[in-house]
């Protein structure tokens, strides 16, 4: 006899599935502690003026970004998944799908103003070898604002070579589960420093996509 679930259905009955497995005779297992790291987190109500002091609180709360960005190359990787005609109703996709080109432009600007030596706009836009601003453009973004936003901004579409004459292989640490290593754009490997900008999101099959991002 088969049962249609809800997405919701589905979490509450797995969560207490989970919280089930985990105690032992009433004793909570006790879990493996995650390495630390500080966090910074605002409210931020509209993608205006008040973005450029909200993100510089931030950044300030977390001990600051010059120590980390000072003349490096910063690669980030933009969060710009789906094709750039697809649309939530009648909003853009920097309200949507896509991170917000003004996020994008503040974290450029800051990261110059850190320091940074060169800043490279990183991604794999759906199955197109096209150049990164053309892509943004078929949004209705301005590439310029970004070349704008900083003293040296490149853009790479990941997807194959891009500028570069060659992968980059990066090998699985440790004993791989499937392959042994990976042949990347150059771009990920020729960075001082990596930022993935992060998009919280809903997603057709996922549900709620919670993009965690490191730098």
């Amino acid at each position: 006899m088969s049962h249609h679930w809800t997405r919701r259905q589905w979490l509450v009955t797995t969560s207490t599935a989970v919280v089930g497995n985990c105690l032992v005779g009433s004793v909570p297992v006790r879990a493996v502690e995650a390495p630390t790291a500080p966090v910074a987190i605002a409210r931020c109500q509209r993608y205006g003026p008040e973005l450029l002091p909200t993100m510089e609180r931030m950044f300030d709360q977390l001990g600051g970004i010059e120590r980390l960005v000072k003349g490096k190359t910063v690669a980030l990787k933009l969060n710009l998944t789906g094709s750039p005609d697809y649309r939530l109703g009648y909003l853009p996709v920097g309200l949507a799908q896509w991170v917000h080109p003004n996020v994008i432009g503040t974290l450029v600007h800051l990261l110059d103003k850190a320091g940074a030596h060169r800043i490279r706009l990183l991604e794999s836009p759906w199955p197109t070898a096209e150049p990164l601003e053309e892509y943004m453009l078929q949004a209705n973004w301005e590439p310029r604002n970004f070349l704008g936003a900083a003293r040296c901004v490149e853009f790479e579409n990941t997807n194959f070579l891009g500028r570069g004459k060659q992968y980059s292989r990066f090998r699985v640490p440790g004993k791989s589960l499937m392959f042994p290593a990976y042949d990347l754009n150059h771009s990920y490997e020729d960075c001082d420093v990596f930022v993935s900008v992060a998009k919280l999101k809903e997603h057709l099959t996922a549900g709620v996509t919670l993009s965690m991002k490191n730098c």
